[in-house]
């Protein structure tokens, strides 16, 4: 790292010569472009499908960064060095990165662990909208059960023992609603916010003042290497001596790197001091640092050192806000009004150069994000300034937090009220997800109109991205909502079910929303509305409740409160037993709620023994006809529906189990299937050798999250399903999976199968 900061130094002392305007005005760009480019060649395409072994694991690791929440909780992220699974010696791949909580680990230091390792897998689905790689993804979370420290470096220790002293002195010498601010803003803890007050900072566009970025390291940095240049000028004979604004800048280089460290180490952070190294560099070798050739051999660093981390929203953002701002230069001063209107110019330039991504990362912006940074961006860093003073105070003269504390107290407390009165005005500036393409064009326009000089090229910049993404936004429609074909899209939900049925007329079908009854992310809220959203879905025909159980209606909340619906389709079962049984009784509550916003709800005496017609496509309920068996619990009454489209069968089974699996062979339902939907996620208790017999389907389906605690799929079902397919597909192993059936008949599965 020292030889490649060496480099850019070098590129910056020699880039501080004057160059012609339209090559200086470029470099930025054209450097984060081809970081951008490292990154993407080098980065892997797809995310690495490899697990850590799961259970209890011995481990040694590093530990890489350590963030506290609220109420003293912590949790670290640790780099695998050694380990293997306890029960069968599985080794763990080196450089396997976890999720370690709850102890407290200390920062840089390599420990020894014993921890009850899980995997963590995100939601992953085929979408229009593809996500970006994370440069050094989570696979897996250890829950400690014990740790050592094997080793701990004397400047590792010391940090971590003063960031310690300094969280703890917060907490102590402030009130409960304002040390969380200081901590968030001086330490890097945004999890110490109440969520509440984090939500309402996302939505009025100010996360980044809590954000440790430039921001903070060229404040507090900048602010030290004055204050030290004043010191030192005061000293004469030093002064005669030595040239001191040289001689600050080189002490502060080490003191930005030491900022970002003591701050919570985060990537943005040492961005901005690694940017602030090279430019006090430059200083220190009696050259004047110039803004564009030192962000472009920032740029250049970045992309030498890690160059993955060129996919990561928080690089891209750094760049393009920077490229923003020195494009086109403006020195405040003059009057009020003048300097006024710069800080608003430069806001606006900020703005414009990061919505590409925001809108990328998070589908909207809020329109009064402007306003909110011009009049609380300078309240954020007065507030930064305190919480160092008022640090300094509680750790050194413990009187004088006297008088820094109220200040500090005032200066929170208004901004997070400021916070709080514009993410309740919520006028947000929303877009679909968008397409790669629409991206890249949005991208052009937004460079375009801040470094092309004349207003013709905007125009025609403009309007030829507009023709781009229009026509883009055409095509995404008609794929994303076929006509003369009809797809299944299977989606990763984790542990449950949940399917998406596109029909060839159009319409389009929601069998289950999937459910974490053991607590997770939402997979109604992260996984369906994101990809329904993708494909340009703004409404479902029918969604069909197969059986009440948590895991296949845990997400229709969230679907419900955000869609329309025209039809739900329920056994039954959940509204006859709410007074007996907790999950029938939240599911019935569930379906009241979607009658009142106008879902009509159908049960199956209203849906057996007729066909319904959805284009050519036809779609009959097998079970359970006429109504559910009160003597069967939820699975062996769930839904069995069979979906028939040119010659090819495509059959949901719910959670069946043996019961109802033997009265469906025994009155020889109509079962044959090309696709099946494996039973209750491939238990034990269910797809039998007979099931299988009557239904020969050419593709199994299993809807499981990988390494469950149930163990499913079943060693034993996974053998008969072998045995009676072509492709077993398995949607944890695998991710969401969508299966095209063509007028002719042909199958097309996206992606093919391992």
């Amino acid at each position: 790292m020292l030889t490649c900061l060496g480099l850019s130094c070098g590129l910056a002392l020699t880039a501080s010569r004057p160059a012609p305007q339209g090559l200086r005005d470029l470099s930025v760009p054209l450097l984060a472009a081809a970081a951008l480019c490292v990154g993407l060649y080098s980065t892997p395409r797809t995310p690495p499908e490899r697990l850590p072994p799961v259970g209890m694991a011995r481990l040694r690791a590093e530990v890489e960064e350590v963030r506290y929440g609220r109420d003293g909780h912590a949790s670290a992220r640790v780099r695998v060095l050694w380990g293997e699974r306890m029960s069968d010696a599985a080794a763990f791949d080196t450089g396997t990165h976890l999720s370690v909580k709850p102890s407290p680990l200390p920062e840089g230091a390599i420990v020894a662990l014993l921890a009850d390792v899980r995997p963590a897998l995100g939601f992953r689905n085929p979408s229009p909208h593809p996500p970006l790689i994370a440069a050094h993804p989570v696979s897996g979370i250890a829950r400690v059960a014990s740790f050592e420290i094997l080793s701990h470096s004397w400047h590792a220790r010391w940090l971590d023992a003063s960031r310690s002293a300094v969280r703890k002195r917060l907490v102590e010498s402030l009130p409960a609603d304002v040390e969380p601010v200081a901590r968030a803003i001086l330490l890097g803890d945004p999890d110490a916010l109440e969520q509440g007050d984090a939500d309402a900072v996302r939505a009025a566009g100010l996360q980044h003042v809590f954000a440790v970025s430039g921001m903070h390291v060229t404040l507090l940095a900048g602010l030290s290497v004055w204050l030290l240049r004043l010191g030192l000028l005061r000293c004469g004979s030093l002064a005669e001596r030595y040239d001191v604004p040289r001689l600050a800048a080189g002490i502060g280089v080490p003191l930005a790197l030491s900022i970002a460290a003591f701050t919570g180490g985060a990537p943005s952070g040492w961005r901005a001091s690694i940017t602030t190294a090279i430019a006090w560099t430059v200083a220190a070798c009696g050259r004047k640092p110039d803004a564009v050739s030192v962000s472009a051999a920032a740029c250049l660093l970045f992309g030498i050192i890690t160059p993955a981390d060129a996919l990561r929203p928080a690089f891209l953002l750094s760049i393009a806000a920077t490229a923003a701002l020195i494009g086109q230069p403006a020195a405040l001063g003059g009057s009020a009004w003048s300097t006024l209107r710069t800080i608003a110019n430069l806001n606006w330039r900020t703005t414009l150069a990061t919505a590409p991504l925001v809108f990328w990362s998070f589908g909207s912006m809020p329109v009064s994000g402007m306003l909110a940074n011009l009049l609380l961006v300078p309240v954020g860093s007065l507030l930064l300034l305190l919480a160092c003073v008022h640090a300094f105070a509680a750790c050194a003269v413990p009187l004088l937090t006297a008088a820094s504390g109220p200040l500090l107290s005032v200066s929170a407390r208004a901004f997070l009220r400021g916070a709080n009165a514009f993410s309740a005005l919520d006028p947000q500036l929303r877009m679909p997800p968008m397409t790669v393409a629409q991206g890249l064009a949005f991208a052009a326009v937004a460079s375009f109109a801040l470094f092309a000089r004349k207003r013709r090229t905007k125009l025609y910049v403009l309007l030829a991205a507009v023709s781009c993404a229009t026509l883009d936004e055409w095509r995404v429609r008609a794929e994303e909502k076929p006509h003369g074909e009809l797809r299944a899209t299977f989606v990763d939900v984790g542990q449950g079910d949940s399917a998406i049925i596109d029909f060839p007329d159009g319409r389009v079908m929601l069998i289950d929303a999937g459910g974490s009854p053991q607590g997770g992310p939402d997979p109604g809220e992260r996984a369906l509305l994101p990809l329904l959203a993708a494909r340009r879905r703004t409404a479902l025909d029918i969604v069909v409740l197969t059986h009440p159980h948590p895991d296949h209606y845990g997400g229709l909340e969230a679907v419900l409160g955000s869609l329309p619906v025209g039809e739900l389709w329920d056994t039954g079962q959940g509204t006859a037993e709410a007074d007996m049984v907790g999950t029938s009784g939240a599911a019935h509550a569930l379906l009241g709620r979607a009658q009142s916003r106008g879902a009509q709800i159908l049960q199956p005496h209203q849906l057996c023994g007729s066909e319904r017609q959805f284009g050519e496509a036809v779609v009959r309920v097998i079970a359970p006809c006429p109504a559910f068996d009160p003597g069967y619990d939820a699975n062996d009454n769930s839904f069995v529906i069979r979906i028939d489209y040119a010659g090819r069968s495509v059959l949901f089974t719910g959670d069946i189990e043996g019961h109802a699996e033997h009265k469906l062979v025994d009155a020889a339902a109509p079962l044959r299937a090309d696709i099946l939907k494996v039973p209750h996620h491939g238990s034990r208790t269910s797809s039998s050798e007979a099931l299988l017999q009557a239904i020969q389907p050419q593709i199994a389906v299993i809807s499981a999250a990988a390494w469950n605690p149930y163990g499913h799929p079943h060693p034993e079902v996974l053998d008969r399903l072998r045995s009676h397919t072509q492709d077993v597909i398995q949607i944890g192993k695998q991710g969401g999976t969508s299966i095209r059936i063509h007028p002719s008949g042909e199958l097309l599965v996206e992606p093919p199968p391992d």
